[in-house]
């Protein structure tokens, strides 16, 4: 579960400031994305920042790619320049750590909640949406997915 906070330079809550604070107490990280008055075509999409570089993220993508409902996603290979825009509260060495989806509500997922973020879009997936968020096997997945991720960069 994602908690959003608002905050202005002073530390008070202020929906007119403009920057939106993300904190996932699943992994303790808090991301800033920029909030928009209104939304382009490519804030309408869920965005999906992954390594057009590995072989079995690239694999899993073109899978979602194959099934995927029209007008849901963005496509971000952080290989590609441009990928990772300077607003969006992450850099590419961050994302090369983990999948990371940012939702049209510019809220930032990482990990095994991107991947459930993801599978909600697909009726057919949803199930493991759900099944992942049970608590049990959430923090077995959270414990696996952290554990393929470093190998996953000590392969590169």
């Amino acid at each position: 579960m994602l908690y959003t906070y608002e905050r202005n330079p002073l530390g008070d809550f202020n929906p007119s400031q403009g920057k939106q604070v993300v904190c996932d107490p699943h992994h303790l990280n808090i991301r800033v994305c920029p909030m928009s008055k209104g939304k382009t075509n490519s804030e309408n999409l869920t965005q999906i920042f992954f390594d057009g570089d590995c072989p079995l993220c690239k694999r899993e993508i073109e899978f979602y790619k194959s099934i995927e409902p029209p007008q849901t996603f963005e496509w971000r290979d952080l290989w590609e320049p441009g990928a990772i825009h300077q607003d969006s509260g992450f850099n590419k060495k961050d994302a090369m750590k983990s999948l990371h989806v940012l939702d049209t509500a510019g809220r930032l997922h990482t990990g095994v909640d991107a991947f459930a973020k993801i599978w909600d879009q697909f009726p057919k997936l949803r199930w493991l949406s759900i099944l992942i968020k049970l608590p049990v096997v959430y923090q077995l997945a959270c414990a696996g997915y952290a554990c393929f991720a470093r190998l996953r960069l000590l392969w590169r």
